[in-house]
């Protein structure tokens, strides 16, 4: 089940940030997580299994570009392999009215590409030295559409 991420999820969503993203400097922090629960244009989304935190996304929207922006991806090691991580995926382009949404990806992380490349996202750039050991990133992209239905349409 998806559903919007709750203070209470802190700890967890946190933890599996820290575990999959080490030393990222856009990482969420103690402090700060509330803030971004209730930051206008930001969705934490997460992916729930039997009353356990098993993934989420951090999914943004800045006024001044044209797409959304998929900050953070991240499925719980004890659910990988279960479909979770496309289920958040497509959730985050199902919840912006945006017509493209874009990630990062290391060069290294197979898995993933092979997931955003099922989904329909397709190479853009690179993005030298974007993590902190100076590896680039791969930008992908997807077209989801100009007049997109149901999409949550009070996003900036």
């Amino acid at each position: 089940m998806l559903r919007a991420a709750r203070q209470q999820d802190r700890d967890d969503i946190l933890r599996m940030q820290d575990a999959a993203f080490p030393g990222d400097a856009l990482a969420m922090s103690r402090e700060g997580f509330a803030g971004v629960l209730h930051e206008r244009g930001t969705q934490l989304i997460v992916a729930e299994t039997g009353g356990q935190i098993a993934g989420y996304c951090l999914l943004r929207h800045r006024k001044w570009r044209p797409w959304a922006g998929v900050d953070f991806l991240c499925v719980e090691a004890a659910f990988s392999g279960r479909g979770l991580g496309g289920m958040l995926l497509r959730g985050a382009c199902d919840r912006t009215a945006r017509p493209l949404i874009r990630l990062f990806v290391r060069p290294d992380n197979e898995r993933a590409r092979a997931l955003y490349t099922r989904l329909g996202f397709r190479q853009t750039g690179l993005r030298k030295a974007n993590y902190h050991d100076g590896t680039d990133a791969i930008v992908l992209m997807k077209w989801l559409g100009l007049f997109r239905r149901g999409a949550n349409r009070d996003i900036p």
